[in-house]
Order: C-alpha cells, then structure tokens, then sequence
C-alpha cells in the first residue's frame, strides 16, 4: 500500500511511479477547486487534472495495479499537518512530506513517525469523495447501462471516435458473432436487445451532442469491432454486416446533433469514450490487454466542467452536419 496526497498538475507527475507493479495498491488523495462561475470553468484546474488522473490510471491498469483515487474540495480541510509540506507519500515503512513545488522534502523512517502520518492520512481519506470507481466486468458494465438508462436528463453529450454503434445492430444476428463458451450468452442477448431498444427510444427525445470522427467509422468498417466491450466474448463483424451497421447509423442520424470531427483528437486504438448527461457520467478506454475499463463520474462539478468544454468546442473542429453525412456516405461506399 502506498498513500499519496498530492496534485497531478505538475510536469512529470505520471512517471512519478514508473516501478509499481502487480499486487500494489496506491492510494490517492487530491484537492479539486469549487467554481464561482462559468469563465472559472473554462480555465479548468479540474479538468486538466482528471486528464493526468485517467493517463495514470491506464498505465497502473496495464500493469495491474489497484489505483484509488478520492478528492476534495481545496478549502474542504487543510492539505496537511505541516503547512510548510502540504504533500505526503506514506507506505508501511517510510513517509515523505513535500513541498508544494515538490522540491523539497522531509523523509521519515522513525515508525512511530510514519505510523502518524498513517492515521493523518487515513483520517483525511474518510472525508473524501472516490473520484473514479472502475467497472472491469461485463455483467457491472450492463448494469451501468440500465444505470444511465434510468437517470433522468435533459442532454447528453457523447464523446467516441469510433461512434457509438451498438445500438445500430438491429439488422444483423448477433447471436453468430458471440463465441460458444460464453457465459450467460442468453442474458446478454436479452440485455443488449432492451438496451438498444431503450438507448434509441432516449437519443429520440433527448438528441444528444454527439462527437466521432470519420477515420474512426473507417476503423469500424476495417475491424468490425465495437470499443464499448471486450473482445473476449465475440468475433469481429464480417464485411456485410459491418455495413449494415452504419448504414443503420446514417438512418437514425437525425436523433443526433452529430458532430463529425476534422481531426481524430486522440488515438483511435484506446476505444477512449466520454459519456454526460445532467446527472452522470462516465469515460471508458480499452487497457492494452483488450479489457474494457469504465471509470464513473457522478459528481455535478465535473460533469459541468466537462460539458462545457464540449459545448463551447470550436465549430472549426467538426464539419457541418449536412457535409458530415455526405463524408459518412462516400465513406460508405468504398466498403
């Protein structure tokens, strides 16, 4: 167990840990700022700091480690018991308080010095809030779903290279593509089937904001895979049906205000994935051993950090909706 109380703005925090492995747990405790208004919001101290928590977070899940993370607000309690050094690593053995700057520091290897600022930092941690709670199983990943399903909201916005796809699978078999030995394959077929009839049902009232990119849709027609689950329970999509699933797509395009974007903005590859709505939200990416992680995002402040950043994205990042679908279309036809 490694304790850390301490900010991930500064340069270099994601190789502050390069040699945790397995069977490591490292616990962090990080202050988030409160917002008075909206131009405070858009210089987001909270959204670049979610930003350095989510890289470090799939390193650590590459190399399986347990990463937990629990903020609170700056003027919530102090940072430490020693102003001077507002930041702490804390193991069984050792402990270290650092300064601001992280240029200087205290070490500390008396036990009954460490075993303090143990409880110092155990203490803190009850008053916290989890920031990020990952969801690394089919079964919780459905339950997600029907989660979001049953949330009331008046917008949603969904950020996904590769679009969201999943509920254009009607016209194809899916029962084909799922490999034999997979558990619970009935339930699933079930879930999924009243899944993508409620998700269709809820983008037809609410019209959500939704980000892709055309190189993403080409990823989509050339893998036949969909970055919302793992790839250990099913077969890639063949060609045909691959095209019957955008082809879906471009008839339900209508309940999007779809948003096709010039450049990618990140990698393809990682399945990266931004879900928000008025009361949750979530972002999902594929770790580099093909699982799916899905870290949920519940508390109101960082979903309107996050859905305005969006919102208030450049209309020179993303082509006209009437332009997008024609792109969408001779894409199309070259498959």
């Amino acid at each position: 167990m490694i304790k850390f109380l301490g900010t991930p703005q500064l340069p270099g925090f994601s190789n502050m840990f390069p040699l945790i492995q397995g069977k490591t747990v490292l616990r962090h405790i990080l202050s988030f700022s409160k917002y008075d208004s909206i131009l405070e919001i858009r210089d987001d101290h909270n959204f670049q700091s979610l930003s350095q928590i989510i890289s470090l977070y799939a390193q650590f899940a590459n190399r399986g480690v347990r990463y937990e993370t629990a903020y609170y607000y700056g003027t919530d309690f102090s940072h430490s018991a020693f102003p001077p050094f507002p930041y702490m690593i804390v193991t069984s053995q050792y402990a270290l308080s650092l300064s601001g700057d992280y240029q200087n520091g205290l070490l500390y290897k008396d036990s009954e010095t460490v075993n303090y600022l143990n409880q110092i930092f155990d203490a803190l941690y009850e008053k916290t809030t989890p920031l990020l709670v990952p969801i690394q199983d089919l079964t919780s990943q459905l339950a997600l779903n029907q989660k979001i399903m049953s949330c009331k909201s008046d917008s949603e916005i969904l950020f996904q290279l590769v679009p969201c796809l999943v509920p254009f699978i009607q016209k194809i078999d899916i029962r084909k593509y799922l490999l034999d030995d997979m558990a619970q394959k009935e339930y699933f077929i079930s879930a999924v089937t009243t899944y993508i009839q409620n998700l269709i049902h809820r983008h037809e009232q609410i019209h959500p904001l939704h980000f892709c990119s055309l190189n993403g849709i080409r990823r989509f027609l050339e893998k036949g895979v969909f970055d919302e689950f793992s790839t250990d329970f099913y077969r890639p999509l063949d060609k045909l049906d691959r095209k019957k699933v955008v082809q879906q797509f471009l008839k339900y395009a209508y309940i999007y205000d779809l948003r096709l974007l010039r450049e990618d903005l990140g990698e393809l590859s990682n399945g990266l994935k931004v879900y928000l709505s008025d009361s949750l939200g979530y972002i999902q990416f594929m770790g580099s051993d093909g699982n799916v992680i899905v870290l949920t995002l519940e508390n109101p402040n960082f979903l309107s950090s996050f859905k305005d950043y969006f919102e208030s994205m450049d209309e020179d990042l993303y082509y006209p909706k009437e332009e997008a679908l024609i792109l969408i279309q001779k894409l199309l036809n070259q498959y």
